[in-house]
C-alpha cells in the first residue's frame, strides 16, 4: 500500500468515528427507561405524601372535635343538659360524653403513630372549630330563651355527630394505619347509634 493509500484509509475511518453516533440506540432507550421510571416514582412519592398530609389534617380536625366536646368545661353537650326539658334529651348527652372521652384517650394512644401531636395542632383547624363552637352555642343560647331549646339542641348534637362521622370515613379510606382504621371503625358504630338517637328526637318534635 503506498503512502497516498494508507492516508486515504486513515482519514475514513477518522471520518467515521466523528460521525458515528455519541449514544447507541440502546443506551437511549436504557436512559429514556431510567427517566420514566423516576418520574413515576416522583409522581407515586407525591401521592403518598399529599395522602398523609389531608389524613393528618383530618385526623387533627377530627381529634379536636372530639376533645372539645367532651370537655365539660367547652362542650355544649355539658353547657345545656341542665337546661333540658326532656329527660331523654339529657341522658343521651351524659352518655356522649363518656363515648367521646373514652373515644379521645384511644385517639391520645396512636396520635404518634399517625405523625400528630396532639398538644400541638395547627391553629387553623383548632381556631375553625372554635369559630362553629361559638356559633352554635348562640344558637342555642337564643333556643333557650325562645323555648326551643330540646328541638334546636337534638338536631344540633346530630349534626356534630353527623361531622365527626364524615371525617372519619374520610380518613379511613385514605390512611393505611390498621389501628387507626380499626380504631375509627369502633368510633363509629357508637357514634352512629346516637346520631339516630338525637336524629330521632329531633324529627318527632
Amino acid at each position: 500500500m503506498d503512502n497516498k493509500a494508507y492516508l486515504d484509509q486513515i482519514a475514513v475511518k477518522s471520518q467515521q468515528k466523528n460521525t458515528s453516533p455519541l449514544l447507541s440506540p440502546g443506551l437511549i432507550k436504557l436512559l429514556i427507561g431510567a427517566a420514566i421510571a423516576l418520574i413515576a416514582m416522583l409522581i407515586i412519592g407525591n401521592i403518598f405524601s399529599s395522602g398523609n398530609n389531608k389524613v393528618s389534617t383530618s385526623y387533627e380536625d377530627l381529634y379536636y372535635r372530639i376533645s372539645t366536646l367532651a370537655d365539660t368545661s367547652k362542650s355544649p353537650l355539658a353547657t345545656y343538659d341542665q337546661k333540658l326539658k326532656s329527660s331523654d334529651l339529657r341522658s343521651y348527652s351524659s352518655s356522649l360524653i363518656d363515648i367521646l372521652r373514652t373515644t379521645k384517650n384511644r385517639y391520645d394512644a396512636i396520635s404518634g403513630s399517625v405523625g400528630i401531636d396532639s398538644s400541638n395542632l395547627s391553629s387553623s383547624v383548632t381556631g375553625d372549630f372554635d369559630s362553629s363552637l361559638s356559633a352554635l352555642n348562640a344558637k342555642l343560647d337564643d333556643a333557650y330563651l325562645t323555648g326551643q331549646l330540646d328541638r334546636i339542641y337534638a338536631y344540633s348534637m346530630y349534626d356534630q355527630i353527623t361531622q365527626l362521622l364524615n371525617l372519619e370515613l374520610s380518613i379511613s379510606q385514605k390512611t393505611s394505619d390498621q389501628n387507626l382504621a380499626e380504631l375509627i371503625n369502633n368510633s363509629r358504630k357508637d357514634l352512629e347509634s346516637f346520631q339516630k338517637q338525637f336524629k330521632a328526637y329531633s324529627d318527632s318534635h
